[in-house]
């Protein structure tokens, strides 16, 4: 079940963490703004802050599940004014965030970025939105609670068909192996552990995701496992 994009578009402007200012730079204001919504709310770590152009920062800010079902909640990022999408630019897999939130459940998400030195510095004052663009009800079907976690938490890196053709793979150190001969040739229970702890640069997800969670993730593996080469 989707809800209505009436119920759920808004803006939260974002604040950073700041860094000393540099002599000499123009410095720049982030602002931000939340809005809370009769199915979730978003909010911001601040509501304005200046820093200085060429710094990383560190951000924040924490979406909380209202409804009375599991979600999984998509965010995407926006920013203002016109130009500010290429001053403002975020370190990591993207700007987009995928979430899975029980009922009442909130979770916070950190990001990096930074003002680029060569900002116009007609700009003194930022815009960064993050607006919730989905926010679908998990399936009771296990195989599409599973398809729903890979494609929240997986494909970024692993790639839709588990190829490790992701995203953000060419970033990481060695890439992203061909997941699916270890899926044809390894039994459920190191799988499973795989999942929990975590392996090289792959987080640990027994702290995210449930038993049956893990378990309904697996289901769709198991499915990637059989597509052909």
């Amino acid at each position: 079940m989707r809800v209505s994009a009436g119920a759920l578009l808004c803006g939260v402007f974002l604040a950073l963490a700041a860094s000393p200012l540099v002599a000499g730079q123009a410095p720049a204001t982030i602002e931000f703004r939340g809005e809370n919504q009769a199915q979730w709310e978003l909010v911001p770590y601040r509501r304005s802050i200046t820093v200085s152009r060429g710094e990383v920062f560190e951000t924040e800010f924490t979406i909380r599940n209202k409804s009375e079902r599991e979600v999984l909640a998509g965010v995407l990022t926006e920013f203002g004014p016109p130009g500010a999408d290429s001053a403002l630019v975020h370190l990591g897999c993207g700007s987009t965030f995928s979430l899975i939130l029980k009922p009442g459940e909130a979770a916070a998400v950190p990001a990096s970025y930074f003002v680029a030195e060569d900002a116009p510095e007609k700009i003194g004052t930022f815009h960064m939105s993050y607006t919730v663009y989905s926010f679908e009800a998990l399936s009771p079907d296990p195989r599409q609670v599973g398809r729903q976690i890979y494609a929240s938490r997986c494909a970024t890196c692993h790639g839709k068909l588990g190829r490790g053709d992701g995203r953000i793979a060419r970033f990481l150190d060695g890439g992203v192996g061909d997941l699916r001969p270890a899926l044809r040739r390894k039994a459920d229970e190191p799988l499973l552990d795989a999942i929990a702890s975590g392996v090289g640069p792959m987080p640990a997800f027994a702290p995210v995701l449930t038993v049956m969670e893990r378990q309904a993730l697996l289901l769709h593996l198991r499915d990637l496992g059989r597509v052909a080469p």
